[in-house]
């Protein structure tokens, strides 16, 4: 699960199935709860996908494979 690349997809969506039935209990209607969890989504999204981005900048893959000079070969 180390090289996945989606939790930003997945936190965005566990953030709108949040959003979905809160907008319900807020008394929204259809368009208004669609709308309440689609900027969740992206909010939750865009935070997730920052900060993952800032700590794969912070620390470099230990897996990555160096690459090699042709001249040493």
């Amino acid at each position: 699960m180390r090289n996945f690349k989606g939790w930003h997809i997945l936190a965005g969506l566990a953030a709108m199935a949040i959003a979905a039935p809160l907008g319900s209990l807020m008394g929204l209607n259809f368009v208004a709860d669609f709308m309440f969890a689609c900027v969740a989504f992206v909010a939750v999204a865009f935070w997730v996908d920052h900060k993952l981005a800032r700590r794969r900048a912070a620390k470099p893959d230990v897996g990555e494979i160096p690459l090699r000079d042709p001249a040493d070969s």
